[in-house]
């Protein structure tokens, strides 16, 4: 560990030891004096532990003993060389010793306190920047990668990373990943590091200090991330850039902070997502309820949901996309829970009155589903599923490219589930017949592309869900009956 205080001393000694030269008096070290008079009297004298120690020999010559801050390695003697009025000249070297080193420690003190200053800035200013885009919590990975570039920046180390544990369930993205940051080779990754360094000294729960001298010159700090009283992942600082390479109390107090605030950050994303699934299930709920009112219609939104997201895979969207398409596809009918059961579960054709009232839903799903922000990129799909391309459909008899993709994919989705499904008024079309059917409405009642892409899809999910949810018909059918001859 570097000696600041002894450096600072030493520095003082070497500027007394030129004064002294041009003053003409000796400046030797305690530990060797010599072998003259002066010498010989420093056993029997009685030195001060710290300060001035002035004395006599005994034929007359004045000398000191002089120790910085009780430091006797640094402790020095005063002996007259070939100065006139000696004992004036050692008081005054005795004096300017004492200046010196107070106003040196005077120096050293205000230096160490605007380093501290700056440090606190540095690192309030760091945990700022880290609380304000914690406001986003929609990508986590960007937050640490951020949050470790900034300690990069600020605890001025070799290197630094987050090692995140296997736990899907309360870490979602982050589960298993590294992040790292350097400060010289920003492309570099020290993921084999900081592994290396956990398994060596990451087995504590606690945050952990190691030294220099300890781990061949390079300095660590340990802090564990928790969540919910779990150990989920590890922040490593590896090295300091200063001289010594010693590890202070900021940088330690700066990955605590930084820890508690990927815990909390962790926590929000936790709870957000649990609420997020509590919602979704419940109006995934309602949508199958309103399946199940009629059996012939029961899945149906399961399976538009299926459709939809393997039409946006096969479009080439990105998966978080795709994710979009099939919740729409869930609740696309969910503005039939504003049309009369009559209506709905009616087995035979329905009157002009009747199709008015089945022709709502759309908007009625819209105004349902418009005042909730987590779903409103979802409205398109749930308002205008019905459109045609050709401006014959509904509510707003939309045409072409004024469709938005998701209702034009819906479309699709709809209407192939329609055709292959059993109705109350009519059996299920062949594949063969409904596939016919799409490739004859391309560019009239379907958007022409999209159209091409649904006829070259795997329906094997699509087929699998059918029969499935076929055999839970058959199973309440039965049941009923079962039922009715008790």
């Amino acid at each position: 560990m570097r000696d600041k205080q002894g450096e600072h001393i030493a520095a003082t000694v070497e500027t007394l030891t030129e004064r002294a030269g041009l003053l003409g008096v000796d400046v030797r070290s305690l530990a060797d004096p010599g072998t003259d008079e002066i010498a010989a009297c420093l056993g029997g004298l009685e030195i001060r532990p710290e300060g001035a120690t002035r004395a006599t020999t005994p034929s007359g010559v004045p000398y000191a003993v002089w120790i910085p801050n009780r430091r006797t390695e640094h402790a020095v003697v005063f002996a007259p060389g070939s100065v006139a009025n000696a004992g004036n000249v050692i008081e005054a070297l005795c004096l300017t010793a004492d200046d010196l080193l107070s106003v040196g420690d005077a120096d050293q003190t205000m230096g160490e306190y605007c380093g501290y200053l700056s440090q606190s800035y540095e690192n309030m200013a760091m945990v700022y920047r880290l609380v304000r885009s914690m406001g986003d919590i929609s990508s986590a990975n960007q937050i640490v990668d951020e949050s470790l570039r900034n300690m990069i920046e600020t605890l001025e180390c070799a290197w630094v990373a987050a090692v995140f544990g296997d736990d899907a369930e309360l870490l979602g993205e982050l589960s298993r990943r590294v992040f790292t940051a350097n400060d010289r080779e920003p492309e570099r990754s020290y993921e084999a590091e900081s592994r290396d360094v956990l398994a060596k000294w990451g087995a504590d729960d606690g945050p952990v200090v190691v030294t220099p001298e300890n781990n061949e010159g390079l300095a660590l700090v340990i802090q564990p991330i928790k969540l919910r009283s779990q150990v989920v992942g590890r922040l490593v600082m590896a090295g300091k850039n200063d001289e010594g390479g010693d590890v202070s109390s900021f940088d330690t107090q700066l990955l605590d902070a930084v820890a508690a605030c990927i815990s909390s950050l962790l926590e929000t994303i936790k709870l957000y997502a649990e609420q997020t699934a509590t919602f979704m299930g419940t109006l995934q709920a309602l949508s199958s309820s309103l399946d199940a009112k009629d059996r012939y219609t029961r899945g149906h939104s399961e399976r538009v949901s299926l459709l939809g997201g393997l039409i946006a895979r096969a479009a080439g969207l990105d998966e978080e996309t795709v994710q979009r398409y099939e919740l729409a596809g869930t609740l696309h009918d969910i503005g039939k829970i504003g049309v009369p059961d009559r209506v709905l579960c009616k087995p035979g054709k329905l009157t002009d009155d009747e199709y008015g009232l089945i022709k709502r839903h759309p908007r009625i799903g819209y105004e349902i589903l418009k005042p909730i922000p987590s779903v409103r990129d979802l409205l398109p799909g749930v308002l205008h599923h019905h459109e045609r391309w050709d401006g014959r459909g509904y509510p707003d008899r939309l045409e072409g490219e004024e469709i938005h993709p998701m209702a034009r994919a819906l479309a699709i989705a709809d209407t192939f589930d329609a055709m292959s499904s059993n109705r109350a008024y009519r059996s299920a079309r062949s594949r063969e017949e409904v596939l016919a059917e799409i490739e004859k409405c391309r560019g009239s009642q379907f958007d022409p592309d999209l159209a091409g892409v649904f006829l070259t899809i795997d329906l094997a999910p699509f087929d699998a869900l059918l029969e499935r949810h076929g055999s839970e018909n058959v199973n309440e059918q039965d049941a009923d009956e079962s039922g009715l001859a008790a």
